[in-house]
């Protein structure tokens, strides 16, 4: 949503999911406003009310909560201005403090944790998932 001084409304539909969308965005915030105050990423779906198995659960899960957020992220970013604010909204359910593991917090929470092996993590664990009956 995007507010100009005339007070008009304007909205844009993104698919988080798809990236020529997401670019389609980026080109239009650009264009229309060349650059980002803010960006709220709040896009999120629960595991349990995605069809299918444990694992086509888990994969969808993760491609929208995880994994679109990292590309929208990488695509977006660039647009924001020195003063913007990113605010990501996630509920009682995401924090990291539900991990039944104490390793896997304690790897989560390391400040040396990089993109990359945390979305190796991720990968991996949803094709762990995917071989898991349940």
């Amino acid at each position: 949503v995007c507010k100009n001084n005339n007070n008009n409304v304007r909205f844009h539909q993104l698919d988080i999911l798809d990236q020529s969308s997401i670019h389609k965005l980026h080109d239009d915030i650009q264009t229309q406003h060349g650059g980002l105050d803010l960006l709220v990423n709040n896009a999120g779906i629960y595991r349990d009310t995605a069809p299918g198995s444990f694992g086509q659960r888990a994969e969808t899960t993760l491609a929208t909560n995880f994994f679109a957020l990292v590309t929208v992220c990488h695509i977006l970013f660039p647009l924001l201005r020195p003063h913007a604010r990113v605010v990501n909204v996630a509920s009682k359910l995401g924090m990291l403090y539900n991990v039944p593991s104490q390793e896997l917090r304690q790897t989560l929470f390391n400040e040396s944790l990089t993109e990359d092996q945390l979305l190796d993590m991720m990968t991996d664990y949803v094709q762990l998932a995917k071989g898991r009956k349940r």
